[in-house]
């Protein structure tokens, strides 16, 4: 059985600073390039031709984040530019990075008065204070902003190792918004911690029905902790409909898909509350793939990617279900694409506002090769990736706008992974496909480097935001297979599962590639810059296969983060297991705060 393994030891101090709020983004008329705001054309201010109009004398380059004005001598493939600039004191800088005034490298503890020196992730006004740090969940601390996440508050493992747990303990796990409840699906139970007056603790688990046992894909939790579903998307059943009980589990639709929705009564204990189908379930419609729940429970979004919106196979569907004031359950509506397509499979990653009212819906199989807000559907750049972001006014569903990438590029699969603020006004989605070496470029050189796109809700429109890749992307890496959102959407955490990265628990050297799939956290904070990295997160022990950070959710707040690491094959306890390694990889979930 699963036992929870409470760790008190602080890996690092948290004492808060004070950073101050972080600065607006660039102002019109300029764009982020390399840590500052320059003169250029955001893809909205660009003309009907794409073109910038930059200053007499510069040349414009084209960006993720648009088109920047830049001298001759800045721009790739000159003799001397931002990218290999030398500082006063002699020091190369590396590419992505510049020489500035008065400012220090992330980790630099001292700042010479005056002086050039090169500038990485985030420039700092001296040696103590931050320029763009958010005191709620970043602090000052040694001249640069780091996430205030500091120490292991919990460590969960299954014992024995169940071989039938197909996708490994941590791969699915689901967290209240206020981080008091964990969930974690193993074979056949639900796991659960609850955080009381000594800390997180263990609940009685949530024992499946023996039919579902292995079944289960995925898993959400309602804000206040009180909702939680379970994804079943082999389900073959061919009940449909929303069930009071489980329905005959006669595999006469393969594949269909359902989901399991427990309540939690008044005694705090979960009761099966309904079992919900298509209404007219399809052989391979996969519901329940994936999962969204609001905050008190009244709205369930499920992604059932397989099925055939408008008569157009696997185009994908996202299902909506609400929870009657009164009790019980209703099928309330299907979203699909304004003009689905073949194999986009929308609905693979779902995710919901705070109200309920926004949904936002990955379709990592779109092809669609033009760039930007809706543009006209083609077929030119398969798995290129898309999200359709769907709104709802007193229960009638808007038509999806279609979210790209400013240049999709086949097999990048925007939208696999997909994570809204709670206000709904950002939404970030994960592309574990993509190519290029830095955010900067769009050159296709580290194959599934991975990337996340950022879009931004303003002024009753979606707009394209920017590119955030790892700090030193590697092929293979998958960045952005996991995403989650905190702090209004200012706080972003991508888990990195495939990563390779040899260092362990906080601050390590991300370039270091000497333990592969070990996995890692990334926590980016938005500021003017875009956003900055502020945490590199390793497993206290890491290990090749690990698989630490192939899930990765978030508090609301940014101060609760929940880690899967299904591949862990450590067997002994806390923080030093020693030599003893499992027979099989049996997973961990590792609770930071």
């Amino acid at each position: 059985m699963g036992r929870v393994l409470i760790l008190a030891t602080a890996l690092a101090a948290s004492t808060n600073q004070g950073c101050p709020s972080p600065p607006e983004p660039c102002p019109r008329g300029t764009v982020a390039f390399m840590g500052a705001c320059r003169d250029g054309c955001p893809p909205s201010e660009l003309t009907a031709d794409r073109e910038c109009g930059c200053p007499e004398g510069t040349q414009g380059l084209e960006t993720d984040a648009g088109t920047v004005c830049l001298e001759p001598d800045e721009l790739p493939g000159s003799d001397m530019g931002p990218a290999d600039a030398a500082s006063d004191s002699g020091e190369a800088c590396t590419p992505g990075q510049e020489c500035r005034p008065t400012a220090c490298m992330v980790g630099v503890t001292e700042c010479p008065g005056g002086a050039l020196v090169c500038a990485d992730q985030q420039a700092v006004s001296d040696g103590t204070t931050c320029d763009s740090c958010g005191a709620a969940v970043c602090r000052c601390h040694e001249g640069f902003c780091e996430s205030q996440l500091s120490r292991v508050a919990g460590r969960l493992k299954r014992f024995p190792a169940d071989p039938s747990d197909v996708l490994g303990f941590g791969s699915l796990v689901a967290l209240r918004a206020d981080g008091r409840h964990v969930a974690v699906v193993a074979s056949d139970r639900v796991q659960l911690l609850e955080r009381g007056a000594d800390g997180l603790q263990e609940a009685p688990a949530l024992l499946l029905p023996s039919v579902l046992a292995s079944g289960a894909r995925a898993i959400a939790m309602s804000g206040d902790g009180n909702v939680l579903a379970l994804g079943f998307p082999f389900d073959g059943s061919s009940a449909s409909g929303v069930l009071e009980s489980l329905p005959e589990f006669d595999g006469a639709v393969p594949g269909a898909g359902g989901v399991l929705i427990y309540r939690r009564s008044g005694a705090g204990s979960f009761q099966v509350d309904a079992y919900v189908k298509a209404p007219a379930p399809s052989e391979g419609d996969a519901l329940g793939f994936a999962l969204a729940l609001d905050e008190d429970g009244t709205n369930l979004i499920v992604g059932a990617p397989g099925r055939a919106f408008g008569g157009v196979p696997r185009s994908g569907e996202v299902l909506v279900y609400r929870r009657e004031a009164a009790g019980g359950w209703r099928f309330e509506a299907a979203l699909g694409a304004a003009q689905p397509q073949s194999g986009s499979r929308l609905g693979e990653a779902v995710a919901v506002t705070a109200s309920g009212a926004l949904v936002a819906a990955g379709s990592p199989g779109d092809p669609t090769s033009s760039g930007g807000v809706s543009p006209a559907p083609d077929a030119l750049s398969p798995f290129s990736g898309a999200i359709h972001v769907f709104s709802s006014a007193e229960g009638t569903w808007s038509p999806g706008v279609l979210l790209k990438a400013p240049r999709p590029d086949t097999g990048d699969r925007v939208g696999a992974s997909v994570a809204i603020s709670p206000d709904g006004s950002r939404l970030v989605a994960g592309a574990p496909g993509e190519d290029s070496s830095s955010a900067e470029l769009d050159d296709d050189l580290l194959g599934d480097s991975g990337a996340v796109f950022a879009f931004e809700f303003s002024l009753g429109a979606w707009s394209y935001d920017l590119k955030v890749k790892a700090p030193d992307p590697d092929e293979g890496d998958e960045f952005g297979r996991s995403v989650t959102l905190a702090s209004d959407g200012a706080l972003l955490f991508v888990g990195v599962g495939e990563e390779d990265g040899g260092s362990s628990d906080f601050g390590g050297d991300p370039a270091r590639n000497d333990n592969n799939q070990s996995g890692a956290v990334f926590g980016f904070r938005r500021s003017a810059e875009g956003f900055v990295r502020v945490l590199y997160l390793k497993a206290p022990l890491p290990g090749t296969d690990f698989l630490f950070g192939e899930q990765v959710v978030s508090s609301r707040d940014g101060r609760v983060l929940v880690v899967g690491s299904p591949g862990e094959a450590l067997g002994g306890a806390g923080l030093d297991p020693g030599d003893v390694t499992l027979e099989n990889s049996a997973g961990a979930v590792y609770v930071y705060e």
